[in-house]
């Protein structure tokens, strides 16, 4: 065999096992079978990178077939079905069968990202492992600062439910302000809240210095009268503030009298939900704290940041005589390139940058599903980084890795070109091929492509004056310049082992179609079997990547949204 023939097979068995060769790889393979020769690494290398290119756009049964002439007694053996492997999670502390409640808590003041996914999977995931219960908890009660969104309710339940996963309890903070109420009274009693008129500025300084307020000694009678007041409209925003009565020496200054209700007045801020002026608020440590012990949650995932917050509520736990759920901190998720701040997005929205919450370029999860990605990637994902105290990085790079295993099983194959130029093959005339919809799934079907005229359409950047390409499934030819081409009698098996470039083509009555990218729309020509796709379907597009048949334009052509490579 020759040396070059030896890359070619060491390519395409490392293509074959990969789905994809790699430079790295194959080289390293190379100089450890021929050492003498790595002093010309330079050439080599060269070699190995055409090698790759060929293999790389080879189907599935042409690197079958090219490894069965090179190397008849290493073709590859066809893999026995990998039994389905559980998702592996560590254990949850103190957690029994049957008895575990997990609960997830959205502010729907926007849909879903990519960060809050990491919190929703795991506590979905525990309670299904635990035989548990899963709430789903609407954090709606700052109509001030996050104002909820109307629809935002919907957006997320449709999040949660294209996960896959199914809530035990839906809980709105919002229809629930009397537990709050009565929380508060029932502290006071206990001389364990008081009301605060100081200014905040006042506050700020007291606190700073580690002095008490002069409202915390004020009589009960005076709390619970002032605490009315702050709930029938008796006092506007920033007058009153209900505060837990702590250690003003508490080494954290976030701990010392910490609120627990304030105002918000309704004509400046309403809220969406309720239909009655309300005034009196909870802050999120009550709230949380008192909705956790009704639900009966029994385990709290969430980031670190909350650890404050978690010692916050240990306070009213114990005031209360209520028991603590166990805490699960976990560290920080950061999405390199992936914009995910929804104040920024939503100023960026206002400002005209995206076309919704679910232009491409964002990290929510309705910008996923429109791109058609598959929901297991999202939950591998954080499966994978787990509920681990470290901080974790992930990117763009890391989801598309794990998606692709879902997409390209299941995923039909197209023929879609962009920035077109016609071809007119000499000698070709009128040709019809079937062409399987997935090379390894021959129960998927097929797909019929004609040509007629012997005219078909090639991206412009893989011809080139003089050299060859081979059309997929069609035939070799040559490209002679000004749009014309001639075949040449070189079959599919020879033309990847002589490293011949294949390419995509369609027929010259293809499909416009628009491709939605994160870069933006680019307008494309398609193989017309396309349109047989339903709406929601992803397929792959051939040596381009994955796509979401999203709608219909006017005159009735595929509209499709890239998820990747």
């Amino acid at each position: 065999m020759s040396l070059k023939d030896e890359i070619l097979l060491l390519a395409a068995e490392n293509a074959v096992q990969h789905g994809k060769a790699m430079q790295g790889p194959v080289m390293n393979a190379v100089l450890s079978a021929h050492p003498e020769l790595r002093d010309q690494a330079k050439a080599i290398a060269i070699s190995v990178g055409q090698a790759i290119q060929a293999v790389n756009s080879a189907s599935k049964e042409e690197l079958d077939a090219l490894i069965a002439k090179l190397a008849p007694l290493r073709v590859p053996q066809k893999e026995k079905p990998k039994e389905k492997e559980e998702r592996a999670l560590p254990p949850l502390p103190g957690a029994q069968r049957g008895a575990v409640v997990t609960r997830f808590a959205p502010n729907p003041d926007a849909p879903l990202h990519l960060g809050n996914a990491r919190a929703l999977v795991l506590s979905a995931e525990y309670a299904r492992l635990y035989e548990g219960k899963f709430i789903l908890r609407f954090e709606d009660t700052d109509p001030h600062i996050k104002p909820p969104l109307p629809e935002a309710y919907e957006w997320i339940r449709q999040d949660i439910t294209w996960l896959g996963y199914k809530w035990d309890v839906e809980w709105i903070q919002s229809q629930h302000l009397s537990n709050y109420y009565d929380t508060v009274r029932e502290l006071i009693r206990r001389g364990l809240a008081y009301v605060c008129t100081c200014t905040a500025e006042h506050f700020q300084e007291l606190r700073r210095k580690g002095e008490a307020c002069p409202h915390r000694g004020q009589p009960i009678s005076e709390a619970l009268s002032l605490f009315e007041k702050m709930v029938s409209g008796g006092f506007d925003e920033g007058q009153a503030v209900v505060r837990m009565r702590t250690d003003m020496k508490h080494q954290n200054p976030a701990l010392r009298d910490f609120p627990l209700m304030r105002v918000v007045n309704p004509d400046l801020h309403p809220h969406p939900s309720l239909k009655e002026k309300t005034w009196a608020f909870p802050l999120y440590n009550l709230s949380a704290a008192v909705d956790d012990h009704l639900l009966g949650v029994t385990h709290v995932l969430r980031g670190k940041e909350h650890m404050t917050n978690e010692q916050a509520q240990s306070y009213i736990y114990s005031g209360m005589g209520w028991k603590q759920p166990i805490s699960v901190e976990h560290g920080r998720l950061m999405l390199e390139g992936i914009p995910l701040s929804k104040s920024q997005v939503r100023k960026a929205l206002a400002g005209g940058l995206y076309n919704g919450w679910d232009d491409p370029r964002l990290g929510t999860l309705m910008a996923l599903r429109r791109r058609g990605f598959s929901p297991r990637a999202i939950i591998d994902l954080m499966i994978e980084v787990g509920p681990k105290p470290n901080d974790a990085m992930i990117s763009w790079d890391n989801l598309f890795a794990i998606d692709r295993k879902y997409l390209e099983p299941v995923s039909h194959r197209y023929f879609v070109v962009r920035d077109p130029i016609k071809l007119a093959v000499e000698g070709l005339g009128k040709k019809t091929v079937s062409i399987p919809l997935h090379p390894d799934h021959a129960e998927m079907g097929s797909r019929t492509v004609s040509v007629e005229n012997g005219e078909v359409y090639v991206q412009k950047e893989d011809i080139e004056k003089g050299k060859l390409v081979r059309l997929m499934d069609l035939v070799t030819v040559r490209y002679l310049g000004d749009g014309k081409a001639k075949i040449e009698d070189i079959g599919p098996e020879q033309s990847v082992s002589e490293g011949i470039k294949r390419v995509q083509w369609v027929p010259s009555f293809a499909l416009e179609v628009k491709v939605v990218t994160p870069e933006g729309i680019i307008q494309c020509l398609a193989e017309p079997s396309l349109a047989n796709e339903p709406k929601d379907a992803t397929v792959q597009m051939v040596r381009w990547g994955f796509a979401r048949i999203d709608s219909l334009d006017e005159y009735g052509n595929p509209i499709l949204y890239f998820a990747h490579h």
